[in-house]
């Protein structure tokens, strides 16, 4: 039955959120940004600091630290001291979640096109991809940075990749672990999978996948 139903799709694409739905590395970033007040500014800041800078893109995240904290540093050296503390888990450590690979594998068997709209800055996603051998699955790779826009105000880190194999939004599935970014894209018009057990995704997706596994469940649901 999932064979029948995955044929008589009409989806031109899957766009993927990497931290959170297809890597394990949420509990990396949920310290970053403290640990970079920390480690640079002996400055201690509350653990409710990762629930705003996680809407961000690497860049507002930044300019919120330096503001709220008077930090001397400009803006770039703040993104860039940030991302340095994330590089030892891109370039080393980060896994996959539970069944990542598997659905990708299956997705590119019944040749439908991936691709990747992510707030994570280019050159760390680029090393994830090539240490855990994926770059073969994606089409293309967009950033917020690049988009010049985070996922919380705008679709057009997801409508770039989109663009870049001739998809239109009706026929893309945008899979997101964040309700802020499923939100964003579902307003735009796109079929959202919501990748997680989070209520707060409920309202806000096409269809809920609490987990990447078993994989068959979640390729069904993602496929529609």
């Amino acid at each position: 039955m999932a064979d029948r139903l995955i044929k008589r799709k009409t989806m031109q694409g899957v766009i993927f959120d990497l931290d959170g739905t297809l890597l394990d590395s949420m509990p990396l970033w949920r310290t970053a940004a403290r640990n970079y007040l920390r480690d640079n500014y002996g400055i201690y800041a509350d653990e409710s600091l990762a629930d705003e800078v996680l809407k961000l893109t690497i860049t507002e995240a930044a300019e919120l630290l330096k503001t709220r904290y008077g930090l001397s540093a400009d803006t770039a050296a703040v993104a860039a001291g940030v991302n340095g503390i994330m590089e030892r888990g891109y370039f080393h450590t980060i896994a996959p979640m539970p069944g990542a690979e598997e659905l990708l594998k299956a997705l590119k068997a019944r040749g439908i096109p991936m691709a990747i709209a992510t707030a994570t800055d280019r050159y760390l996603v680029e090393a994830v991809l090539a240490r855990l051998g994926w770059t073969g699955y994606f089409c293309t790779v967009s950033t917020c940075t690049e988009a010049g826009a985070g996922k919380r105000e705008s679709a057009a880190v997801y409508d770039i990749v989109m663009k870049s194999y001739g998809g239109s939004r009706k026929e893309c599935t945008v899979a997101e672990d964040s309700a802020h970014a499923a939100r964003t894209a579902l307003a735009a018009g796109y079929r959202v999978a919501g990748v997680g057990a989070d209520p707060a995704l409920r309202e806000v997706c096409t269809v809920q996948i609490p987990s990447l596994v078993p994989v068959k469940r979640a390729l069904e649901a993602l496929l529609g």
